[in-house]
């Protein structure tokens, strides 16, 4: 097998349309995979605004700090974001739950990471969405479930080795089977 035909093949597959290293061409992919993630958190704080049990779970909750009490975007998710975005054998859902699931918010069975959560999302240095923390507000927390969650986008080096770890399983599926 030539090697130089192989690197040509992955770098194929890894690179966006006109970006000239696989580091521009991952940092193309999340900054518009970001305008998903803005879109989620927009919707989850119109789900708050029209919840008055979401505010009052704030107001009243022990376990949540006072700086996130009087947090600017609170969000609410209330497990029905899956109504609002095409189903994933569409090719725009699919693209959005895709890429949803690839930053961790979707869950491999279609639900959501944040279900029945209050969920307080951060700014990074670029003015997009980093990270969030969700903290449940139902009566009861399941068992096995955590009372608070936390999420962080996904860095464009840890998008670039999960891309080329699944590369080489693709490499060593076809050579071997």
């Amino acid at each position: 097998m030539n090697t130089c035909w192989l690197a040509q093949t992955i770098r194929a597959l890894i690179l966006a349309p006109g970006a000239t290293s696989i580091a521009a061409s991952t940092r193309n992919r999340t900054s518009s995979v970001g305008m998903g993630i803005k879109q989620l958190f927009d919707y989850y704080h119109q789900c708050f605004i029209s919840s008055d049990r979401a505010g009052m779970f704030i107001e009243s909750a022990v376990s949540i700090p006072q700086d996130l009490k009087e947090h600017s975007f609170p969000c609410l998710c209330n497990r029905n974001v899956s109504t609002q975005i095409d189903g994933r054998r569409t090719l725009h859902g699919g693209a959005i739950r895709g890429s949803l699931q690839h930053d961790g918010l979707l869950l491999d069975s279609g639900g959501e990471l944040f279900r029945g959560c209050v969920v307080f999302p951060y700014l990074g240095e670029h003015g997009q969405i980093a990270s969030a923390s969700g903290y449940r507000f139902a009566k009861r927390v399941r068992k096995g479930q955590q009372c608070v969650i936390h999420w962080q986008k996904p860095t464009p080096e840890f998008v670039l080795v999960k891309n080329m770890a699944a590369i080489k399983e693709i490499i060593h599926e076809k050579a071997y089977f």
